[in-house]
């Protein structure tokens, strides 16, 4: 893990720094608001999981505007042990996220909850732009 400069928030590899500084403004924002809200509201700091990805050219992470964001968290609190946020937490985040930051298109969401075969479930964060 490494924490971008300048920001509170840990990256898993060291490409995603410069990733970070490629993401649109607006996806951006809502990984520095998310990375606040869980510091915030359950001392916890995030760990980011992928920005860009060149494999999928339907993927938003393809023109640099998803983010994933793993349930695994350093909790602070706790003198640094990393733990699962529960589903209340979970559900809690993609609320706030999705208040905070309307996707604009009907039946998208700016921050789901899911799992993907072959991964455990994590945080997905998109901008429409």
């Amino acid at each position: 893990m490494k924490k971008i400069k300048n920001c509170s928030i840990l990256i898993k590899y060291p490409d995603m720094e410069r990733e970070f500084y490629h993401l649109t403004q607006r996806t951006r924002a809502i990984v520095l608001y998310a990375s606040d809200l869980l510091f915030r509201n359950f001392n916890c700091i995030p760990i980011w999981t992928s920005f860009y990805r060149a494999d999928n050219k339907k993927s938003v992470h393809y023109f640099m505007r998803g983010a994933d964001l793993s349930r695994r968290v350093i909790d602070i609190s706790k003198h640094v042990e990393i733990r699962l946020l529960t589903d209340k937490e979970s559900k809690s985040i993609v609320d706030n996220i999705n208040k905070v930051f309307p996707y604009g298109k009907k039946n998208y969401k700016s921050c789901i909850f899911h799992k993907v075969k072959g991964s455990e479930y994590h945080f997905h964060c998109q901008s429409k732009e």
